[in-house]
């Protein structure tokens, strides 16, 4: 039995249609998720310079022993 193009076309959409309705979500999550760091920042810059210097600090303390920490469990 040969596939037509009539034929195969409306799977291909609900694959399509499938695929979006969960790929949405995931990438609207995805860009709130790197808005919320620059949001602390605005929150903290508002706060004075020594409440984002110090928020700095702390983010950079964290990610620096988080991703150390990752790099040693891995290997």
């Amino acid at each position: 039995m040969e596939l037509t193009s009539k034929q195969f076309k409306p799977e291909l959409l609900l694959e399509v249609q499938a695929t979006l309705q969960l790929a949405v979500p995931l990438v609207i999550a995805q860009i709130l998720e790197a808005g919320i760091p620059l949001l602390d920042g605005v929150m903290m810059g508002l706060l004075g310079n020594q409440t984002l210097a110090a928020g700095a600090l702390a983010a950079i303390t964290f990610s620096t022993r988080a991703n150390g920490e990752v790099n040693i469990t891995s290997n």
